[in-house]
């Protein structure tokens, strides 16, 4: 229990150093908001109208009353002035400055973490939440911090006037404020069980209103009944949320009245006693009215602090999926060695993995050595471990066994940034983003001789004309996302990815189904360019289609995470195995559809 209550407070003063760190006149002006214009209210509401009262009871002089009222009037009026100027103008503007800042430190911690945490759907879904939490989390630890200072000003100042007229009244607030607390932490706890039960759901609908919105399936949409799927998914997922809340509604129910129940008693009390006290004789009407606004302010703000102290258990779970995600470390440790440009070597010796958590492995004894120059084919079917290869090149992931060099040298020993800038790699799933062209291809800023060398690539792939004859408005925006820009066919899309690694001309490229959007004339073009514009370097060409690689050096065919054929075409044709096989059937199949053409 003492450890848990020590991780509440950690994560919730993490939370608010984090704030201070970022927007240190947020914490300054709002904690002079709290300490000193929180005095104000009790003043105005217990001691003013006891004095007024009293005031005219006794015959008090007027110019003493109003000397009194003025000065409370300019405070209040101060006060009003400074709450405006704070919720219109000064916090808004530090609040997005905040959400910013903590937005940016997610981030960049995405960017930086293994793509394991992608590949694994528990690791993923903590992302998710933390996501979901990082604007609003840090800022809902903030209040509920200033709002216990001012709370406690109020109580403190409520009750040094209270106080002064009756004693005894004190215990019925101090009870409530016990029980309330209790209550409280065990509702908190409920309503994050409660939320975290809708997750899961949550993601299905979500998943189904995306669907249902993104271009890139309204065909399936619109020419099957995928919506039939659609619907049966989003209809169980709504109902696993009613079986959510029904198991949880009525412990949600007890855990907000039981507390509203006991500040409504206690109030009844409170006046109850002071109404038999001054029937006595024993205080003034206008203690009567000091006690009576007294009691309401301290069982009011002791309410309050029944929702403000406890939030912070609540603040703690959700916040440590945040700082979860930020605390997480690399498996992928960066080495020291830098890389020259000069590659003559990458080996695999050995190598076999496995993906974290799992103990079936997806490549194993893998070893094969290529030169600066030469072009190399990988092939093979779904499965076969083609594009954990690619991942292991890129060091997305390093070798369970076995080990693989670059000049010779260990992967791990070289700097993780230097190394990845010595590929370039076009992904079987390629991105267009909302950005000019020169930005799309570049991935970066970029200055005027670099847009030069840009637009030398896009004609090399014959892009230019395409985009520079349309309005120069459309071209700074390669998509529809915002606003008007250029919507690209999908081979258009898939030219502009490999735009990028003709752009940077890395040592090493990869390409991972470079042509699957391409016709064949454009195809045969795309492997011509890359085999003339790569030929001191290492090309690395992924593809089912066959037509492709067959140009290539060597050509590693995997089955089920081996190497089953290794050799140029020619001799993979000559051996007869699956790798011919698979050849002459995709070649036949090229034959009857220009037969069909031809008829």
């Amino acid at each position: 229990m003492r450890m848990k209550i020590k991780h509440i407070i950690q994560n919730n003063f993490r939370a608010l150093r984090i704030v201070q760190q970022t927007t240190p006149s947020l914490f300054f002006v709002t904690l002079i908001k709290s300490v000193l214009l929180s005095t104000i209210d009790p003043l105005f509401t217990i001691w003013y109208f006891k004095y007024m009262i009293d005031a005219v009871v006794t015959n008090r002089p007027m110019q003493e009353i109003l000397t009194i009222t003025i000065i409370i009037s300019l405070l209040v009026i101060s006060k009003q002035i400074f709450i405006s100027w704070y919720n219109k103008s000064f916090f808004p503007l530090k609040s997005l400055l905040l959400r910013k800042k903590m937005r940016e430190l997610l981030y960049k911690k995405l960017t930086e973490i293994d793509i394991a945490n992608y590949d694994n759907n528990e690791s993923y879904e903590k992302i998710n939440r933390a996501m979901r939490e990082v604007d609003g989390r840090p800022l809902a630890v903030f209040h509920t911090f200033f709002n216990i200072i001012e709370s406690s000003v109020i109580l403190v100042t409520s009750l040094s006037i209270v106080l002064q007229i009756d004693l005894f009244i004190l215990l019925f607030s101090i009870v409530s404020l016990l029980v309330g607390i209790l209550f409280n932490i065990a509702n908190n706890k409920t309503n994050y069980n409660f939320n975290m039960s809708q997750v899961s759901h949550n993601r299905k609908i979500d998943y189904v209103h995306r669907v249902l919105n993104l271009k890139d399936y309204s065909q399936d949409v619109r020419t099957s009944k995928i919506q039939v799927l659609l619907f049966d998914m989003m209809d169980k997922a709504f109902d696993g949320l009613k079986t959510s809340h029904r198991e949880n509604k009525s412990k949600l129910m007890l855990y907000d009245v039981l507390p509203q129940s006991i500040t409504l008693l206690s109030t009844i009390i409170s006046i109850f006693y002071i109404i038999i006290r001054i029937s006595l004789g024993q205080i003034t009407v206008g203690s009567f009215a000091a006690l009576l606004n007294g009691s309401q302010s301290v069982t009011a703000t002791i309410s309050g602090l029944f929702q403000f102290i406890p939030s912070f258990q609540q603040h703690s779970l959700y916040l440590d999926n945040i700082f979860e995600v930020l605390d997480r470390h690399k498996a992928i440790e960066s080495g020291n060695r830098k890389i020259i440009n000069d590659i003559s070597m990458i080996e695999f010796k050995n190598v076999s993995f496995r993906y974290p958590n799992s103990e079936q492995y997806v490549l194993r004894n893998i070893s094969f050595k290529i030169k600066s120059g030469q072009k190399i084919g990988i092939v093979g079917h779904n499965g076969a471990g083609k594009s954990t290869l690619i991942k292991l090149l890129l060091r997305l992931y390093d070798p369970t066994e076995g080990e693989i060099l670059l000049n010779n040298i260990n992967y791990r020993e070289y700097d993780l940034n230097s190394l990845r800038k010595t590929i370039g790699a076009v992904f079987q799933n390629y991105f267009v983003y909302p950005f000019s062209v020169y930005e799309n291809v570049s991935l970066n800023h970029i200055d005027e001789k670099e847009k030069i060398n840009i637009d030398l690539v896009l004609k090399e792939i014959n892009l230019y004309e395409k985009i520079y004859g349309l309005d120069p408005e459309m071209r700074k925006q390669l998509s529809n996302e915002f606003e008007k820009g250029i919507e690209l066919s999908r081979g258009e899309q898939q030219k502009l990815s490999i735009a990028r690694i003709l752009f940077n001309s890395a040592p090493i490229a990869i390409m991972d189904e470079p042509s699957s959007a391409l016709d064949p004339i454009s195809e045969t073009e795309l492997v011509r360019l890359m085999f003339t514009r790569f030929k001191s370097n290492i090309l690395f060409i992924v593809s089912h289609r066959l037509s492709t690689t067959r140009m290539c050096d060597n050509i590693i065919h995997l089955a089920n995470g081996t190497i089953v054929e290794c050799g140029s075409h020619e001799q993979l044709m000559g051996l007869g195995g699956e790798y011919s096989k698979l050849f002459n059937l995709q070649a036949e199949h090229y034959i009857e559809s220009s037969r069909k053409e031809e008829v």
